[in-house]
């Protein structure tokens, strides 16, 4: 069996608002600690799977923090899927099991690495990798993501489960 995990890291330093916002939202998730201006969060409904609710939840974030979030959902390490808003906006939407998924330009515009769109575009159209996780940890990496955004959703932080680097006891339970 696969991973299975869901996630959205949206670009601000405002992780005591983020906090807030998702308690007043009435959201049951996990805020990480903020690293290299990303905090993720790590929503118990997403963890269902449905991309809508990751839609949702990614463009009402960008929306009232003003800013860039990248959904992220892992399927049984089958398919991994992107979603990108910006300011309300859906900006792309990738799938590593669709041919000419998302634009690999539109994402890193939006996360300011445009030097590297040609290793953005490489990995997002690499026709065979074994596990999805590899994928999404490679393209974190070039993007600047935190790797604590990498094989941890909901379920895993709620059984205790924390990533091997960081500030791993700085998960707030929200």
């Amino acid at each position: 069996m696969g991973n299975f995990y869901t996630n959205v890291t949206v670009r601000t330093t405002e992780r005591q608002e983020l906090i807030e916002y998702m308690r007043e939202q009435r959201r049951t998730c996990f805020v990480s600690p903020t690293s290299r201006g990303f905090t993720t969060i790590y929503d118990r409904l997403c963890e269902e799977q449905d991309i809508h609710d990751l839609e949702t939840l990614a463009t009402e974030l960008s929306l009232r923090f003003h800013c860039t979030a990248v959904a992220v959902l892992n399927h049984d390490d089958d398919v991994l899927w992107m979603g990108v808003a910006h300011d309300g906006n859906w900006v792309t939407t990738y799938r590593s099991d669709e041919v000419l998924s998302g634009s690999a330009w539109n994402l890193a515009r939006e996360l300011r690495v445009l030097g590297l769109f040609p290793l953005v575009a490489l990995l997002m159209r690499w026709p065979f990798v074994l596990f999805e996780i590899w994928r999404h940890q490679a393209i974190t990496a070039v993007l600047g993501i935190p790797n604590f955004t990498v094989g941890f959703g909901y379920d895993s932080l709620s059984r205790g489960e924390r990533p091997m680097s960081g500030a791993t006891d700085e998960f707030e339970n929200v």
